[in-house]
């Protein structure tokens, strides 16, 4: 297992524990308390927040909201938006 590490959360994973699905959200909900446990910090980049919120009726921003208050939330700058589109590509 990955430990003492900073995991970025892609924001399918985040999704999956909105997700209406209570099977997937436990499968989430487990490996992340793993990660936890082995002394790791989650991260959400804003890129994932906004994919999020971006259409997101108020029930569900506020749904959003409250799971991404358990993540560090990773600021935007150009040299991650650079790279992002350099993997991308």
């Amino acid at each position: 297992m990955i430990k003492s590490s900073y995991i970025l959360l892609d924001t399918c994973i985040v999704n999956a524990l909105l997700s209406e699905e209570q099977f997937l959200q436990n499968k989430i909900d487990f490996i992340l308390k793993r990660f936890l446990k082995d002394g790791n910090v989650l991260c959400v980049s804003e890129f994932s927040r906004y994919e999020l919120l971006r259409s997101a009726s108020r029930k569900k921003e506020i749904d959003c909201e409250n799971v991404l208050k358990k993540f560090s939330v990773i600021p935007h700058n150009n040299e991650r938006l650079n790279r992002a589109i350099y993997l991308y590509g």
